[in-house]
């Protein structure tokens, strides 16, 4: 608002020329020479002089509602803005393509949500990239960041283990190669555990997603011609469903140790093959979709999702 249409308010809420000089801390001839200057920009005069307290012309009225409304507009902008410095108003939306950022996200949202219990979230974790490309979003979780995009942080590298029920055809051949589930859960597994020769599963059966996902991808490179599964998931996946399947014996599985760590159930029945090889493992990275240095709901997520991932290494 104008300097002078500020001097105007002033002198309507204090309904006194004398009054509103006091306050603005100018002489009153300094105030009326500038109302004067106003009222004759704006064509009509803004006060009724005669009489005390003053009042509005008409025009005046019209003039001061309209004042009102922009003040009412400034107040509104300088609240929004202090909430958004105060991290108290704002929105983020994450997505990702990856079953890790199921298993991430809960973990990183809870403690952002609970820092800042305000901002608004949106979870997008779609398999295809084809649905999710185009989509508005503010962060992305991914193995491979988009090469053209903003600079990607690394947030842990996950290592790919082979999950394989004991009742399974080929279990008991393997089982003296199978590293066990605490060295795996405390991600410190012995090197004489590790299989280098990859094609002594050349007689397992995967189960696989059905998709383009990273992992079904990596197993291809690995295992090249190996067997699939008479089960094949072909809607999104998740890794509760195919661990139930390889459960069932149905198959084997290829999964992060992330899961392996906190999810697993009935391991005493499962055997577990940690593989040396660089496709078996992989580095989750978060990457801005637009440049956030200015973004500071953006940066404290990337932040706290850090601090996250540090205490699961």
């Amino acid at each position: 608002m104008e300097l002078s249409a500020k001097y105007a308010y002033m002198i309507w809420k204090k309904k006194s020329f004398s009054l509103a000089a006091k306050a603005l801390f100018i002489s009153q001839p300094a105030l009326s020479a500038t109302i004067a200057k106003l009222e004759k920009e704006l064509g009509f005069k803004i006060f009724n002089r005669c009489g005390s307290p003053i009042t509005l012309t008409l025009r005046g009225s019209i003039y001061m509602d309209y004042l009102e409304e922009i003040i009412d507009r400034e107040n509104t902008f300088e609240q929004r803005i202090r909430a958004v410095n105060n991290m108290s108003y704002g929105s983020l939306t994450i997505r990702g393509r990856m079953s890790s950022a199921r298993k991430l996200l809960p973990t990183i949202c809870g403690k952002f949500y609970h820092r800042y219990p305000n901002i608004n979230v949106t979870i997008d974790i779609n398999q295809s990239r084809e649905n999710s490309q185009d989509k508005p979003m503010d962060l992305v979780f991914s193995f491979e960041p988009d090469p053209k995009g903003c600079d990607a942080i690394a947030l842990l590298e996950e290592r790919l283990i082979i999950a394989l029920h004991k009742n399974h055809p080929c279990a008991d051949k393997l089982s003296h190669l199978a590293t066990p589930f605490e060295q795996i859960s405390a991600r410190n597994i012995d090197p004489h555990k590790e299989i280098t020769d990859i094609s002594i599963f050349r007689d397992v059966m995967f189960i696989k997603t059905g998709s383009t996902s990273d992992s079904d991808k990596r197993l291809g490179q690995m295992l090249q011609n190996h067997k699939v599964a008479p089960y094949v998931i072909t809607t999104i996946p998740t890794f509760e469903l195919r661990y139930e399947l390889m459960l069932e014996g149905i198959g084997a599985l290829l999964v992060s140790d992330l899961f392996v760590k906190d999810f697993v159930h009935n391991r005493e029945d499962v055997l577990f093959f940690a593989l040396r090889n660089p496709l078996s493992f992989r580095t989750l990275y978060i990457q801005p979709r637009n440049s956030g240095s200015e973004n500071e709901i953006i940066n404290k997520f990337i932040s706290i999702a850090i601090e996250c991932c540090q205490d699961m290494k």
